[in-house]
């Protein structure tokens, strides 16, 4: 079954919230790999999404740093598995 859209003043504070941070990142940690997704809002509000996955040893970690930096990454959220990280 199909979820009801949220009413317009919900779906308002999604929006705003959505843009909060311009150039957010999500990482996923795993124990073999980390995915990396940037979400790009240009100016004006428009949103892009890129993807990236890394391995989790040293130069994984530099390759990593770097993706983000090149996209201008200003804040991310991590979350992880197990006792990895």
């Amino acid at each position: 079954m199909p979820h009801p859209s949220p009413p317009a003043a919900a779906a308002a504070s999604v929006d705003r919230l959505a843009v909060a941070e311009a150039q957010a990142a999500g990482l996923d940690i795993h124990k073999h790999q980390m995915t990396a997704s940037v979400r790009l809002c240009a100016t004006g509000g428009a949103a892009a999404t890129a993807t990236a996955v890394f391995r989790t040893h040293r130069q994984g970690l530099g390759e990593l740093v770097a993706w983000l930096r090149g996209h201008g990454v200003t804040a991310a959220a991590m979350e992880s598995t197990g006792i990895c990280w």
